[in-house]
């Protein structure tokens, strides 16, 4: 070879390199680029996979229905999901949701006493209508207007709780207003926190039947349960109970009961194995409604049923869906937390002492599963955190456990409809271990190193191609 091809050949070899080096953030963007999964927001129809639909039940005489898991929200039935429907002391779900995330974010406390105002008190005061009673001359505890709520439905300590949250009962149906928008379930019309008629007057029967209630869709009281559930699961404590004593071991004591006769402690020979809540109610135009809840072997389902004419066929409806839940899904873990994260090719480093980063997964994933499917092909969709990608490279220094990512996992053949605010299929992609910063000499060594493997392969076709 003469001299003439050897400095063709290392004038060559040199461009490459340095191509390889301005080049690669944008090869390897390309790449992380081609693999995410953007979750689009908003109402949306679930769809299934044909096998999947065929095997869901049928319900007769309910105007909708809806059942998810708690853990992921993750839809696995749906029936006119978007159909408005009176929905009573359900409203009384997001004003306790409500009152639980202000005691997180420290406005509220379980152990504070509020008093009672003029109309809470009147309200209180109507054995017409589920209650118990209040007095003026008492402060209450939180916890103990909250057990009410959840257990007895009662309508004076449920506004009692909504004037302690909002100040007033208006304030707080502001409230309970912006939440389902901020957890977009479509249309809905609030005028209370109760669910009451708006003309509804203390011990007038028949006030109740007249005027404007609440309406919500399935998908709506879905994602009310489902946050409330997920983030405060001290609510089944109450839901649970069949009977208690309100303010029991003082001269106030008031037995509450509890109308969901579904529940595993109800002395009904329709109690339900497992099932620990959540809510029963009636209204004047859609009859019956309930939301169901149970644990089976760490798969909990809610299931949602509006708009039934009579009580025992609510049961019964209900029933059907917790059937098919249990016996059409299993769960299954998909990702253990701390596993090496390997269906990516990686995320290049920039001034760090290694070249790519160490990728773990944070936390356990579930996922529901058809029965049908026995053993499931996973498909995985990577989504970069770009809030701390420079270009496609993560910049050190870097602390363990920063998210760089999440993953969303499906079922090959078997769509996951998930519920639009639930955190669905994906878990957090994390650095599995601290990334130090180097200095100037090591890191443009990496980086050479880092160009020159990436296109070895590329040069040694290219010259043997030449040469051939």
């Amino acid at each position: 070879m003469d001299r003439k091809w050897r400095t063709l050949i290392l004038s060559c070899m040199a461009m490459c390199v340095l191509f390889s080096y301005t080049s690669e953030m944008l090869v390897s963007a390309q790449e992380l680029k081609s693999s995410t999964n953007i979750k689009s927001e908003g109402s949306r129809k679930y769809t299934y996979a044909p096998e999947i639909k065929e095997s869901q039940p049928q319900l007769a005489g309910v105007k909708s229905a809806f059942i998810i898991d708690a853990l992921n929200g993750q839809v696995i039935y749906n029936f006119q999901e978007d159909e408005p429907v009176e929905i009573a002391s359900l409203s009384k779900l997001l004003v306790v949701y409500l009152v639980y995330k202000s005691i997180d974010e420290g406005k509220l406390a379980l152990e504070q006493e509020v008093a009672i105002s003029d109309q809470a008190y009147a309200l209180s005061q109507d054995y017409n209508i589920a209650n118990v009673p209040l007095r003026q001359d008492l402060r209450y505890r939180i916890e103990d207007l909250i057990e009410a709520t959840v257990l007895g439905s009662a309508n004076g300590a449920c506004l009692a709780l909504a004037e302690a949250l909002a100040g007033s009962q208006d304030a707080c149906v502001q409230m309970m207003e912006r939440q389902l928008q901020a957890w977009n379930v479509g249309s809905f019309q609030l005028y209370n926190a109760t669910g009451l008629s708006v003309d509804y007057q203390p011990q007038d029967v028949g006030s109740n039947k007249n005027g404007k209630t609440n309406t919500m869709t399935a998908r709506a009281v879905a994602a009310i349960s489902y946050h409330l559930l997920k983030e405060y699961p001290k609510v089944l404590d109450y839901s649970k109970i069949s009977k208690k004593l309100f303010q029991e071991d003082t001269p106030d004591a008031f037995e509450m009961n509890n109308p969901n006769k579904m529940l595993q402690t109800a002395d009904y020979n329709l109690s339900y194995s497992n099932l620990d809540g959540l809510m029963v109610t009636s209204s004047p135009e859609d009859n019956f409604s309930m939301v169901s809840t149970l644990d089976n072997n760490k798969m909990r389902m809610i299931a949602i049923v509006l708009g039934v004419k009579e009580e025992n066929d609510l049961y019964v409806q209900s029933r059907k869906l917790l059937d098919y839940a249990a016996h059409a899904y299993r769960l299954e873990l998909a990702i253990k937390a701390g596993q090496e994260v390997k269906q990516i090719d990686g995320i290049p480093l920039t001034n760090a002492d290694k070249e790519w980063a160490p990728l773990i997964y944070q936390d356990d994933l579930y996922l529901l599963v058809p029965l049908i499917d026995t053993a499931p092909h996973y498909q995985y969709q990577f989504q970069a955190n770009q809030q701390i990608l420079k270009g496609d490279r993560l910049v050190a220094p870097l602390e363990k456990g920063t998210e760089v990512g999440k993953m969303t996992i499906e079922v090959a053949g078997y769509p996951l409809p998930i519920l639009e605010s639930a955190e669905g299929n994906q878990t957090k992609v994390v650095l599995a271990e601290e990334v130090k910063k180097v200095n100037l000499f090591k890191r443009t060594w990496y980086s050479l190193k880092q160009a020159f493997n990436t296109n070895w392969q590329k040069l040694r076709k290219f010259f043997t191609n030449v040469f051939n």
